[in-house]
């Protein structure tokens, strides 16, 4: 994401070193075993794929990540839109499918 924006790919992981270490929640959750973090990738990286138009990779990471956790479900109407206005039913039947596979 931060490529697309202008930053360099070392600007972008120097952002995301300092705010992940200079983050004190996210500190407190990983050292209890909360797997927030995990989730937190999977959607980053389903934004990713849906950013692409992998609707079917999108659906497949956040119905892991809502798998491990609850709360992802309610990005899915906010992919289904997206899907539906750059790929129409098809990109939303393989969302659809990729989250049932994923979870």
């Amino acid at each position: 994401l931060a490529k697309s924006r202008g930053q360099t790919a070392a600007d972008a992981r120097a952002a995301a070193v300092w705010g992940w270490h200079l983050n004190p929640i996210a500190i407190a959750l990983c050292t209890r075993g909360s797997w927030d973090c995990a989730v937190a990738g999977l959607v980053v990286f389903a934004l990713l794929a849906a950013k692409r138009s992998r609707w079917f990779r999108a659906g497949g990471l956040v119905g892991a990540a809502a798998h491990l956790r609850l709360y992802p479900v309610i990005y899915g109407p906010a992919f289904a839109w997206r899907a539906w206005k750059t790929a129409g039913v098809r990109g939303v039947a393989a969302l659809g499918l990729g989250f049932v596979f994923g979870a």
